[in-house]
């Protein structure tokens, strides 16, 4: 049984840190391309793109770094 948990535990996805963020959608508060705001997770996080992201959209974390999202569009608006 405790192999089991450990295991289980081991799988699960993580929900703090920088990891915790990757994959979390959101929302461009500000236009986003070199630099911009997002919403996420009831946060205001400074963001950037690679390609042109209007405020309003819905967004995807792909990576974190120095405390910074590189985001991108869901194709979604809310």
């Amino acid at each position: 049984m405790t192999v089991y948990l450990a295991v289980k535990a081991y799988k699960r996805k993580p929900v703090t840190g920088a990891e915790g963020l990757l994959g979390l959608e959101g929302e461009a508060r500000t236009d986003v391309h070199h630099k911009g705001q997002v919403f996420i997770h009831g946060e205001l996080w400074q963001a950037w793109s690679d390609e042109p992201v209007m405020a309003g959209e819905r967004i995807i974390v792909e990576k974190v770094q120095d405390l910074k999202l590189k985001v991108k569009k869901t194709g979604m608006k809310d």
